[in-house]
């Protein structure tokens, strides 16, 4: 028997199935990052707090949970186990991960598995099963298994209107969701994950404006994000400068008529100030919903993204995988900073040092952020408050000057040790399935006997030389997964073919070489194209190019040998002046691509300026056919 995981058989009892003994043995070929993140956020723990399963029992509980869906279809063990196999092979190969309670949720006495969940509140104190007690319960269940909850409060009375059972006056929506809010601040939520919440109310509610302002105080209402519920007809209203009534939604009588454009005033000024409220487009979202039959939308759950990268201990992380993984990592800062945002006094040594960092979460959605563009091309996106780092101190994004001059880092930062290639569980199954069928590629058809004899030397670990060929292929090269040659690169130096052919000969084969004019193109066929592409490389055309996404947590040495390639692939070196003045130039129509490279050279402390060299246009060429013809081309930086 192999080792054993908890799965569900029916919803009260719960039995050790055993993780079939071949899966067991198999290593998955997960980092010590990736495991790190997964033992603290996902693995099942007994009464003492230690874990009660591993990794692989984790995946497979999920697997086998899933699976058992095929038993409410008329499904065997057979064919629960058959699925499980396949989900499994899916999550430990990294090519399908389902939402966060589905790995704290399956196979577990709760067994909540979705992320997300908008419920209805009506006007009521729990007579109906949307009642807003009865909703604040189902809500508090579903927080307990960490879910998130979307709400609108927009069909409840406005503060102080007559309610005529009790002959009282009503709280309002935003007295109940304080008191939601202080629920949800109690609840411990599975042991794992908060789920998130979110409150709408439409803008056409008389007590609008006391939701607008009731987060305008840093800690109130901390549990939610809120949002107004915007019309077609009050943005209509905006836009001519006209008056908007304000409605009770229990009767339909007009409490206040206002100006439009004060209100959307208000929600700015706001949203400015705090970050909140955000804004809800219930008419757009409606005429986007694909199952108007069976409800209009007027809430969602929130969510947010995080694409700005700093460097750590384990490479250039994007800000949302930091938050994912909740780990204090050492991040690189320039020793220049002042420690106290308020001081101005700036330091005159140059430098970069690894220190601790606080782990990063997220502070709030639908935040309104402005997008910081340098003369050098250097471009983040942030809040309004966010303090940059200038010569005369630290500035607010909203506060900043055309002319203020930024510091960026002054030295080299911080790059990953771990030197697992993080696609070789993918080359793994991809090899077994092609095994079977082989592949084109030496200038023949490779029999199963013969597979994993050519392709014995695939690459495992990172290295220098893989990381040139990684670069020419950003820069010299193609991948198109539905042409003859799959993937390609063309050279127009025999030492930069030998160089790269040497390494590809030795992971692949030696592929084709073909004489175009002055050019040489060396291509090759599956294998390597999966191979390249799983690391990140795109198959896009040149002006969507990006640095591939494995570039951003390899090891130093890697990074080097990409950028130097990608330079002697589409650089050039420039001299002018007596002191023949040197600069290096990388030539692209992606954008995009010299942004990324220029995150890279900055993480070695190396300044770099994008500028346009060409706009897009058209210009009449050789059509092929003796003639010209007019082609469009792209713009150049």
């Amino acid at each position: 028997m192999g080792s054993t995981s908890l799965t569900k058989t029916d919803p009260h009892e719960f039995v050790k199935t055993p993780l079939p003994e071949d899966l067991a043995k198999r290593d998955i070929g997960l980092t010590e990052n990736a495991r790190t993140v997964l033992k603290k956020r996902y693995l099942r723990r007994g009464p003492d707090g230690k874990p009660v399963e591993t990794v692989e029992e984790m995946f497979w509980r999920v697997a086998y949970n899933v699976a058992l869906a095929e038993k409410t279809l008329g499904g065997d063990e057979a064919q629960v186990e058959q699925w499980a196999r396949k989900f499994y092979d899916l999550l430990t190969g990294l090519q399908f991960f389902p939402n966060s309670p589905t790995f704290t949720g399956a196979g577990t006495p709760l067994g909540q598995l979705a992320a997300c969940f908008v419920l209805r509140i009506d006007d009521d104190m729990g007579r109906t099963g949307s009642g807003i007690f009865e909703t604040l319960r189902h809500a508090a269940l579903i927080q307990q298994t960490g879910g998130g909850n979307g709400f609108s409060f927009s069909r409840l009375r406005p503060k102080g209107s007559i309610v005529k059972t009790s002959n009282g006056i009503a709280t309002g929506p935003i007295g109940f969701l304080r008191v939601y809010d202080q629920a949800f601040g109690e609840i411990a939520q599975g042991g794992s994950r908060r789920g998130a919440n979110m409150a709408v109310l439409n803008i056409s509610h008389p007590d609008i404006r006391d939701f607008i302002t009731s987060k305008s105080k840093e800690g109130n209402i901390a549990n939610f994000n809120i949002s107004v519920g915007i019309t077609d007809e009050f943005m209509s209203a905006v836009e001519t400068g006209s008056t908007f009534d304000l409605v009770n939604p229990v009767d339909g009588k007009v409490w206040e008529t206002v100006d439009a454009r004060e209100l959307f005033k208000m929600i700015v000024e706001y949203a400015h100030h705090n970050g909140e409220p955000g804004v809800l487009f219930l008419d757009a979202a409606n005429r986007e919903n694909p199952v108007p039959h069976l409800y209009e939308l007027e809430s969602t759950n929130p969510c947010f993204v995080g694409s700005a990268r700093i460097a750590t201990e384990f490479g250039l992380l994007r800000l949302d995988e930091l938050a994912e993984s909740e780990i204090a990592a050492f991040v690189a800062s320039d020793n220049r900073a002042p420690t106290n945002h308020k001081s101005k006094d700036i330091g005159t040594i140059p430098g970069v040092a690894l220190r601790p960092a606080s782990p990063v979460w997220m502070t709030r959605s639908n935040a309104p952020v402005m997008k910081l563009t340098t003369k050098g091309g250097y471009q983040i996106t942030a809040t309004p408050d966010h303090k940059f780092l200038t010569t005369k101190g630290y500035v607010e994004l909203q506060n900043l000057n055309i002319g203020d001059r930024l510091l960026i880092q002054s030295g080299e930062g911080a790059w990953s040790r771990n030197y697992d290639l993080p696609n070789v569980q993918y080359m793994q199954e991809i090899m077994a399935e092609m095994a079977l069928s082989g592949d084109r590629a030496s200038g023949h058809t490779v029999q199963r006997r013969d597979f994993h004899n050519l392709y014995a030397n695939l690459p495992q670990k990172w290295s220098y030389e893989l990381g040139i060929v990684i670069g020419w292929l950003v820069g010299d090269g193609w991948l198109s997964p539905n042409s003859g040659s799959p993937l390609g690169m063309v050279f127009s130096k025999d030492e930069s073919l030998e160089l790269i052919h040497s390494a590809m000969q030795n992971w692949f084969g030696s592929g084709h070489i073909h004489d175009r004019t002055s050019l040489k193109q060396m291509t090759y066929g599956r294998v390597p194209f999966e191979f390249f592409h799983s690391l990140g490389v795109l198959a896009v055309p040149a002006h969507e190019k990006r640095v591939p996404d494995s570039i951003w947590t390899a090891p130093r040495e890697v990074v080097i040998g990409f950028l130097q390639a990608l330079f002697s692939a589409d650089g050039t070196v420039h001299t002018k002046g007596l002191n023949h003045d040197c600069t290096v130039r990388l030539a692209s129509s992606s954008p995009d691509l010299l942004r990324d490279v220029q995150i890279l050279l900055g993480n070695f402390g190396i300044a770099a300026r994008i500028y346009q060299r060409r706009k897009a246009g058209v210009q009449a060429m050789p059509d092929g056919k003796g003639g010209l013809k007019d082609y469009n081309y792209k713009a150049q930086y």
